[in-house]
């Protein structure tokens, strides 16, 4: 498994290859030294806080998509399973349209990156 480099500058930045615990603790590594520079007055310099700060934004947007992606790749195996749509609804703290325009979205998604068929596609479930 690839790690988190030291202070990827973009989400390209991050193989598909880093876990999401190593995205977690790349963010609370990289926002522990920006908390650091300020409370314990280290001798950094503001680029390297600057360095910190964005490194942290890359890897909590990439763990965000990871995880949201995540979510509707549970939604739609919980469908599968036998959930309905206001079983999704109420463990996502969302409204079942909210859950139908949610799959629908990651389904087109999954589809225009190939790694759904026109069949599961169009059932979604």
């Amino acid at each position: 498994m690839t790690s988190v480099p030291d202070a990827p500058l973009r989400p390209d930045d991050l193989p598909d290859t880093v876990s999401l615990g190593q995205l977690l603790d790349g963010y609370l590594d990289h926002s522990r030294r920006v908390v650091r520079a300020h409370v314990e007055f280290q001798s950094q310099t503001p680029a390297d806080v600057a360095r910190y700060a964005l490194a942290g934004l890359v890897c909590a947007g990439v763990l965000a998509d990871r995880v949201a992606t995540g979510r509707w790749e549970l939604a739609r195996e919980a469908l599968t399973h036998g959930a309905t749509v206001d079983d999704l609804a109420t463990a996502a703290g969302l409204d079942p349209d909210e859950v139908q325009a949610g799959l629908a979205s990651w389904a087109d998604t999954e589809r225009a990156h190939g790694r759904l068929t026109e069949n599961e596609h169009t059932s979604r479930a």
